[in-house]
Parts: C-alpha cells; structure tokens; sequence
C-alpha cells in the first residue's frame, strides 16, 4: 500500500523590488555575462541590482555585459550570480527606478551621462537630494 506524503519545497526569494511600480516597468530576459565581473571575498560575482548594462537589444542571446557612461542600454533588473559564466536574468529597458532601493556602489554608476543614454528609465528618490554618480548618504 502506497503511503502519500507530504514534501516541503523552499523556493528562493525574489530579491527586493527596484521599481517604483511593476506595473509601469518594460523588461525582458537576456544573457548576461560575467566579463569584468569581480568576485567578492565569498568567491561569487554577484552584478547588483541596477546596474548599468551594454549589449544588442536584437540580440538577447548574446551576452550582456556591465556597461559604462559610453554604452549603456538597460539596467539590470534583480541581483544575478554570474560565477558560473553566462546566465539567464532580467533587464529593464524602461520604467520608474528607486533610486533610493540601489545599493550605494550601484548608484555611483548611475551618472548624468547614464541618464542620458537610457532615455526610456527614470531614477527617483523621495528621501535625500542626490547627485548622480556620486555615494549621496
């Protein structure tokens, strides 16, 4: 006789939200890679949540790589783990961002020049004056 059981099943959490609302973002799944990537002291290369990226928006399954002032099109949309190499995550390629939820070496990234070229995002933030491109705490 068969016994049914029941199987618990932890699924990873969703990291936090950069969006000021979901519902007002444009984003969709691309390649990323880990070229210029630098592993933290646990060893991973972690590309935050945020960050600028370059690559052919034509082309989602070539891999998109950290960007700069000169060739950024999206963000990244969620943290993503690209030890291992290439990896599936998200981009934003438009929407309202929280300028305050980027942690602070990401928002060091986000310069008058990176604005620009992503013509599509808008950065907020409700609780301090910021200066782009700068740690602004």
């Amino acid at each position: 006789m068969a016994v049914n059981s029941v199987q618990k099943q932890d699924y990873a959490q969703a990291g936090k939200s950069i969006l000021v609302a979901d519902s007002l973002a444009f984003s969709v799944g691309a390649v990323i890679g880990n070229t210029s990537v630098t592993a933290g002291t646990d060893g991973k290369k972690i590309i935050k949540a945020g960050t600028p990226l370059t690559g052919d928006i034509l082309k989602r399954n070539t891999a998109f790589t950290v960007g700069t002032s000169a060739n950024a099109v999206a963000i990244l949309l969620h943290d993503l783990d690209v030890t291992a190499g290439n990896t599936n995550g998200t981009i934003l390629i438009s929407g309202y961002v929280d300028y305050d939820k980027l942690e602070a070496n990401v928002q060091k990234l986000i310069t008058q020049e990176v604005v620009a070229k992503l013509t599509k995002i808008t950065f907020i933030s409700g609780t301090k004056d910021v200066t782009l491109g700068t740690d602004s705490e």
